[in-house]
């Protein structure tokens, strides 16, 4: 009996030992895969940095919206040029934000390029910016399929003010 004890003891210690190798075993495995994790994290951080930077850089106005037509990022020049910071568009849509100001074709637009087709809309004038634009909205493609639309907004202000001042000289020309 004692000895049955004895054995039934070192075969519990056996599987004890053995459990307790596995855990430690697992638990090493646990600690690399979160060490990695981490890293991927951090990567992932600079990377969206990055982009965001790259983004902010441009003097044309940038706008991601996603296929629901929400913002997901903007850039500087977008924030400088509506008045509007990022926190409080990301996340709303494109008709909220703009409800009043934007029209039919802005908005074929966009559904075009959630289609696939990258769309011009040249030269109009934004009404809650106040100033001319010349846009662009780009499929925006991940893993080959559209998840939104990239809208890049050129100000052509300038552009249209000298094209009325040229006209305005070429009329002046033409009566003398």
């Amino acid at each position: 009996e004692v000895t049955d004890q004895v054995l039934a003891r070192n075969k519990l210690q056996v599987v004890t030992d053995s459990l307790e190798q596995q855990v430690k075993d697992r638990t090493r495995q646990l600690e690399g895969i979160n060490i990695a994790l981490e890293q991927t994290n951090l990567d992932l951080t600079n990377s969206q940095s990055f982009l965001q930077q790259l983004i902010d850089s441009s003097v044309e106005l940038i706008a991601v919206v996603d296929k629901d037509l929400n913002y997901i990022t903007v850039n500087s020049a977008f924030e400088k040029a509506t008045k509007l910071r990022s926190d409080q568009v990301i996340g709303t849509s494109v008709k909220d934000v703009f409800q009043a100001s934007i029209n039919a074709s802005q908005l074929e637009a966009l559904n075009s390029a959630l289609k696939g087709s990258t769309v011009n809309l040249s030269t109009y004038k934004a009404v809650s910016a106040n100033i001319y634009l010349d846009t662009h909205f780009i499929p925006l493609l991940i893993k080959d399929e559209i998840e939104g639309v990239i809208i890049m907004m050129r100000d052509v202000s300038n552009i249209v003010k000298t094209e009325r001042e040229l006209q305005n000289v070429i009329r002046q020309l033409q009566d003398a």
